[in-house]
């Protein structure tokens, strides 16, 4: 009987164990797939700690607007560019990414096109417009430096980008945009940017 019981006690314990790595583990991912109106969210219109210097960031009220007309192109230009990145940098690409020929591909010129055009023409005054102020920056010390994480966060903000503007499904949210993010991931990027500038 007290063997029985011995084993019963044995595994009850294994098995409450087994529920408490599981929710652990499970409460962490749901915790990694925040909502785009995550409560990190930063305060609109503030720059945040580290933004003083190598770029000029306009604050804003708006998270994103768009110029008239051309909303819908913006929203194409970043769904597909983040389709893009998800080849040349996701899931561990860039770590095989060849930087010595990045410039000359017709994907990554047209990346830069559409950053410049989504600048200039696509985005009206917006917290946006400091995302594409960092993609463009990141583009360029991927270019000077062959450096993979300038590649990786260039993606993560197409990434996040495409994720609250087209609603695109996600397994997370890196929150490192102007328009989205937490002052603390925009300062990494920053911090990330100002140690090549």
């Amino acid at each position: 009987m007290k063997k029985k019981i011995a084993v019963g006690s044995t595994v009850f314990i294994t098995l409450i164990c087994a529920v408490v790595i599981y929710l652990g583990l499970t409460q962490n991912s749901l915790l990694s797939k925040e909502t785009p109106e995550s409560e990190s969210t930063r305060e609109l219109g503030t720059a945040t700690e580290e933004s003083n210097g190598i770029i000029e960031y306009e604050p804003s009220t708006e998270r994103i607007a768009f110029q008239e007309g051309e909303e819908e192109r913006v929203r194409e230009i970043l769904k597909e560019q983040h389709e893009n990145l998800n080849t040349l940098a996701g899931w561990g690409a860039v770590e095989r990414l060849d930087h010595t020929s990045l410039a000359e591909q017709d994907k990554w010129r047209g990346l830069k096109a559409d950053v410049e055009w989504l600048s200039q023409h696509g985005l009206a005054p917006s917290e946006a417009i400091n995302d594409m102020k960092n993609a463009k920056v990141l583009m360029e010390v991927s270019e000077e430096h062959e450096d993979e994480m300038s590649v990786r966060y260039l993606h993560r903000i197409f990434h996040d980008l495409d994720a609250h503007v087209n609603e695109t499904k996600v397994d997370k949210i890196w929150d490192v945009t102007y328009a989205y993010g937490s002052e603390g991931e925009i300062d990494k990027v920053y911090n990330y940017i100002s140690d090549f500038k």
